[in-house]
């Protein structure tokens, strides 16, 4: 009987490890991955066209509020912050390619932030009639800082092949910033 006992008190022991070893008092445990689809707008003019490299900021903010307080969390909340995607894209002249580009860089800025690099793009097909472009990016770059702040700023520097004289360029860049909250 002795036996028993003791093998039914190792399979109650062992239960109670397998049933419990998910458990963590501490602190939250779960995280929860939201998608901040945003838009940063730059223009210049190309005045006489010869100066071809143009260091542009954008034209608004970009701030992920609006999204965390969709789904009842704050900013608090936010654990880390990657991007995902930068899609550029020729708004005006219509008709005109990427391929007018011969290199660009985004960067995001914010005050008491040092700048960082989050994009870039080298190659533009020549020839090619396409207005889009999804530019080059470090996934894994952490943006978390940027995404805490009350709003950041896109920075686009760029280097043209040929430029249109006097006109005004209107480039927008198409961003898919992924948020981790914990809960």
């Amino acid at each position: 009987m002795n036996r028993w006992m003791y093998r039914l008190g190792g399979l109650l022991s062992l239960l109670f490890l397998l049933t419990s070893s998910g458990c963590d008092p501490v602190g939250p445990t779960d995280t929860v991955t939201l998608t901040a689809n945003k838009e940063f707008f730059f223009t210049f003019a190309s005045g006489d066209g010869q100066t071809k490299t143009r260091s542009l900021t954008s034209d608004n903010k970009i701030d992920i509020t609006d999204v965390l307080t969709a789904q009842n969390f704050t900013k608090a909340a936010l654990s880390s912050g990657t991007l995902d995607s930068a899609v550029l894209e020729v708004i005006f002249p219509t008709g005109i390619p990427v391929s007018f580009l011969k290199t660009v860089t985004l960067s995001f800025s914010a005050p008491g932030l040092s700048t960082l690099v989050v994009a870039t793009q080298t190659n533009f097909p020549s020839g090619a009639n396409d207005d889009t472009v999804t530019l080059s990016i470090d996934a894994l770059k952490d943006i978390t800082p940027f995404l805490r702040e009350d709003s950041f700023s896109g920075n686009l520097n760029l280097t043209a092949n040929s430029l249109l004289l006097n006109r005004e360029y209107e480039l927008n860049v198409r961003l898919k910033l992924l948020a981790r909250v914990n809960f």
